[in-house]
């Protein structure tokens, strides 16, 4: 199904209860989410309305150069020129799970952790919006220095607006990753070198933050 996609852009009892959270606590909760920074990403400037679709991709013949035990997984997202865009919700520029990354990311800067609501912007892409007929030019996008494939979404869904379809993709143990199921798969490429790889890889430099070459 996902390969049909990309073809065809051209290219009871005894368990313990939950004790109620209390009044204050719970008003407590709600201030601090109300004291979140929020933020909005630029619009598009092309004139196709735009679609994206998340797509978790599992290479069973093939273990993770990270984690052996492990097959080769890893999530992309396709963005492209769309029809009847507006009827379909728009995509949240990046998931709850996937918050605390984003703080540790711009931690450097001064931004203190929770101080922002990342997961509460909204991206330009609308999920499951049907694509546009026709046969579109395709990029694929392959984020840096650890970040995650949501680190490049304005330039991204611009390029989608004008008429590209545009593969993004995280590098699963390089970045935080949150898999369709739920689960998170944090960065832990530079534990080590990995095993499966020959020649092996040069690990992460601890120092200078650098990612295997």
């Amino acid at each position: 199904m996902s390969a049909a996609f990309l073809a065809g852009c051209g290219g009871g009892g005894g368990g313990t209860e939950k004790s109620a959270e209390s009044p204050e606590k719970s008003s407590t909760k709600k201030a601090e989410m109300a004291q979140k920074a929020e933020f909005t990403l630029p619009a598009p400037t092309g004139k196709f309305p735009v679609g994206t679709k998340e797509i978790h991709l599992v290479d069973e013949k093939r273990q993770d150069p990270w984690k052996s035990d492990r097959k080769r997984e890893t999530m992309i997202s396709v963005w492209y020129p769309a029809k009847d865009a507006q009827r379909y919700p728009r995509q949240p520029w990046i998931s709850a799970g996937a918050q605390g990354a984003v703080d540790t990311m711009v931690a450097p800067a001064g931004v203190p952790k929770g101080a922002v609501d990342w997961a509460g912007a909204k991206t330009f892409g609308h999920v499951g919006a049907p694509r546009l007929a026709g046969k579109w030019p395709v990029v694929l996008y392959s984020p840096g220095l650890g970040g995650q494939r949501e680190s490049g979404t304005v330039l991204v869904q611009d390029l989608a607006s004008h008429g590209y379809v545009v593969v993004t993709m995280d590098h699963t143990y390089e970045t935080t990753v949150e898999f369709s199921d739920g689960r998170i798969s944090t960065k832990s490429a530079c534990s080590g070198t990995p095993s499966v790889v020959s020649p092996p890889l040069r690990p992460c430099s601890r120092t200078s933050g650098s990612t295997p070459v």
